[in-house]
């Protein structure tokens, strides 16, 4: 593209602003600008600008109902059923991590955020343990696909070669990178992180499953005989990478989709609730949820939309399959204000995002509802809840129970701290048997 044709373009959309300063620019600058000016998806940019003028509540015409078709987590039967599927190498796990740093205070990719409490272990490297773990339980070598975003894809693929990969095997190991979206402004308009550049952002995990199985691994995953995958986010660090439960009953019930949820504990709380929209299973966000819904009570006086989505998933790779291969499917836009970059400043802009909740209408969907503590732990906010210091404080707790039901003996840290290796969460026998009855006395770093 040339300068005239990207003059062009902009006067057509509206945006000829991004011109003003073409003659500051340096040739190498200029180019750059071109290039970002014709990678722009002009429909998705019109939907952008449309949405703007849309509140983000659900329509009144649709009709909300809560979700109760979920049965509870605890099955030995569907547990063993997912080890076995684990075990013939017919399981892999997607995780997300396309997510910078910036509200952590960090530079980089979030996962590379330090979150446990005596080895200080970032969020990549509790994943990738704990799919090392996995597959020492499982005897094999278990897969691994990361989705990065433009902003960190290089940064974090360099931090797991600096550090060996965190036990895994190249061989186990994928990256690819997901799509990015503009900003807008306030006024509606694209704008400029430096002056070649204009602003974008990671576009959401909703083409995740498609990205998944066009450019990353997921198409070979899947000839390769693996039929289920985990799908969980980096900051998370209680997170299972390789829930033998969440596999077991997606299988048994034949399921597209198994959602792994929990009980919202706050009206307000920052988290999606699973309902029904139309009687079509759905998740919808906090920022969407008529607020006169988000209070109503049971006559036992708990929430009436209670189940939360903690953004944990199990999928049918045919599912997947069937996703990434429809012509036809076009997901729905989200927007929420956020700070955004722009020449060196921090302004509120609008951020366009695509939920993968929203696959739930096109697929068979279950739930199980798991007790809070044992997988949702999020890193989000540097202080406060949701950050570093919460999460820090459940994965200790975590650690501390599974050791009591390895041990068969109560742990009583006083003042000291525990952190456990991943392994005693996939123990295998000997394991079981070098720590049964054992008593743990003043904490520290416990492994094999």
């Amino acid at each position: 593209m040339d300068y005239t044709k990207a003059k062009a373009l902009l006067q057509s959309i509206d945006e000829l602003h991004l011109l003003d300063g073409w003659e500051m620019l340096s040739d190498e600058k200029q180019q750059a600008l071109l290039l970002d000016i014709a990678l722009l998806d002009l429909q998705e940019l019109k939907n952008q600008k449309s949405l703007l003028e849309k509140s983000n509540a659900i329509p009144q015409h649709q009709a909300i109902s809560p979700f109760t078709d979920y049965a509870l987590s605890g099955n030995d039967s569907n547990f063993t059923r997912g080890k076995k599927l684990i075990a013939e190498g017919k399981v892999g796990c997607l995780l997300i991590a396309g997510g910078q740093g910036t509200r952590l205070g960090i530079k980089g990719p979030k996962g590379t955020y330090p979150v446990t409490c005596i080895q200080h272990k970032s969020l990549f490297q509790l994943a990738a343990e704990k799919v090392v773990a996995a597959g020492i339980q499982a005897n094999r070598e278990l897969p691994l696909a990361i989705m990065t975003s433009k902003e960190n894809h290089e940064e974090t693929v360099q931090f797991f070669l600096n550090h060996d990969n965190f036990g895994l095997k190249k061989e186990q190991l994928s990256f690819f990178s997901q799509k990015s979206l503009p900003f807008l402004d306030k006024s509606g308009h694209l704008f400029f992180e430096t002056p070649s550049k204009i602003a974008k952002g990671p576009a959401g995990n909703g083409n995740a499953l498609i990205d998944f199985y066009q450019e990353g691994p997921g198409a070979a995953w899947q000839a390769q005989g693996i039929a289920y995958i985990n799908f969980i986010l980096v900051d998370n660090p209680l997170a299972d990478p390789f829930d033998a439960e969440l596999v077991g009953y997606l299988s048994k019930q034949g399921s597209d989709i198994t959602i792994k949820c929990t009980i919202k504990t706050d009206p307000q709380e920052s988290v999606g609730i699973l309902g029904y929209i139309d009687k079509k299973a759905c998740v919808i966000e906090y920022t969407e949820m008529p607020a006169k819904l988000k209070t109503l009570e049971n006559e036992d006086g708990t929430l009436l939309y209670k189940c939360a989505n903690l953004s944990l998933f199990c999928f049918s790779t045919t599912f997947i399959q069937a996703i990434a291969q429809d012509k036809t499917l076009s997901l729905p836009l989200h927007k929420v204000l956020k700070p955004a970059n722009c020449l060196g400043e921090k302004i509120q802009a609008w951020k366009y995002e695509k939920y993968i909740f929203d696959l739930l209408s096109r697929g068979k969907v279950s739930a199980l509802l798991y007790p809070r503590e044992s997988c949702f732990a999020p890193v989000k906010n540097l202080n406060g809840n949701d950050s570093p210091i919460t999460a820090a404080k459940m994965i200790e707790e975590c650690d501390r129970q599974q050791m009591e039901k390895i041990t068969g003996q109560k742990i009583d840290l006083k003042e000291g701290r525990l952190e456990i290796h991943p392994q005693f969460y996939y123990p295998i026998p000997a394991l079981l048997n070098q720590w049964k009855g054992r008593i743990v006395q003043g904490g520290g770093y416990l492994e094999m």
